[in-house]
């Protein structure tokens, strides 16, 4: 049986072309794993905290950049992803932090999550510069990058943002139910 990382490989030396748009389809592909494994070896909803940790340790081995994860907010281990939110979410962080990876000069990333209200704000953070005007509705729903994650996020219980502040780029997804609950 054949490496799929060694035939990702080969196809990227024949067809540089086509590195970028395999190598996000492979991420994408590779959240969605990470969610459904944690899915089958759990006993119940999927924690936060978990798929965040699971999420950036997917992306970190991608691109060999540090992540660091800091779930240190009271009351994480309470909020939960609802079976059917996990893997849109997932997706969207996954884009996100590959994102910050990617733009992110060669510096380490950081993100956190924080308990809100009745549900969670996730910040990603890297050092960068959004370009001049900069706007998420320049980005229709798509199929790659921030329309990607424009259109998996759902409308009515999650919001995104992006800011610059000083030299770091912080993007923002706060969650309300019934994309994450209080178990």
């Amino acid at each position: 049986m054949t490496d799929p990382a060694a035939q990702q490989r080969e196809v990227q030396g024949r067809h540089p072309e086509l590195a970028q748009i395999l190598g996000e389809a492979v991420g994408q592909v590779q959240a969605i794993a990470q969610v459904y494994g944690l899915q089958v070896g759990s006993d119940g909803p999927l924690r936060v905290p978990v798929v965040l940790e699971a999420i950036a340790g997917s992306v970190q081995r991608t691109f060999g950049r540090a992540i660091t994860v800091d779930p240190s907010s009271p009351g994480l281990q309470r909020l939960v992803f609802p079976e059917t939110e996990a893997i849109p979410i997932a997706l969207t962080l996954n884009e996100l932090l590959t994102n910050a990876v990617k733009h992110g000069q060669g510096l380490p990333v950081r993100c956190s999550v924080q308990a809100v209200e009745e549900g969670a704000l996730i910040t990603i953070t890297n050092t960068g510069r959004l370009r001049p005007g900069f706007s998420l509705a320049q980005f229709p729903g798509g199929v790659s990058g921030l329309g990607l994650v424009r259109a998996l996020l759902p409308r009515r219980s999650a919001q995104l943002a992006l800011e610059q502040q000083g030299d770091q780029v912080m993007a923002f997804v706060t969650l309300h139910p019934p994309s994450v609950r209080i178990e």
